[in-house]
């Protein structure tokens, strides 16, 4: 029995000739290619289970472009290549410290007036899941 591949399968594939669009095969892989082919717009519309007319092939392939043209302004940053991560600055955790925020019960009568339906200190609410 044959099954179609999973979206995360597809997605997977798609990426990778995203990849291959974006990186040129011959070139250093931190040299972005420019220009993309319509056979490449094309393969990538199949993957992704997209239908592309052949009037708005021309249109896509400019707008592949245009974001590789984009991503490629990349090549231009000044990053440091030692490796050791050099001006990273320091990791921390930015979450708040765990508390008690109010105390338990304090706003359930002024939420449950203002809704529509509630049993006791229960809000109510139209069953979308069904058990058969």
């Amino acid at each position: 029995m044959l099954r179609a591949p999973s979206s995360r399968k597809r997605a997977s594939s798609v990426f990778r000739s995203l990849k291959r669009l974006i990186f040129s095969r011959g070139w250093r892989r931190d040299r972005v290619r420019i220009m993309a082919t319509t056979e490449e717009v094309q393969k990538l519309a199949a993957l992704a289970r997209i239908s592309v007319a052949d009037a708005e092939l021309e249109k896509f392939t400019s707008e592949f472009d245009a974001i590789l043209a984009y991503v490629g302004q990349l090549e231009k940053l000044n990053l440091p290549t030692d490796g050791a991560g050099a001006g990273k600055p320091p990791l921390r955790n930015v979450m708040r410290a765990d508390g008690t925020p109010h105390e338990s019960g304090a706003y359930t009568k002024r939420v449950v007036a203002q809704f529509p339906a509630h049993e006791g200190d229960a809000l109510a609410v139209k069953q979308i899941i069904t058990h058969e």
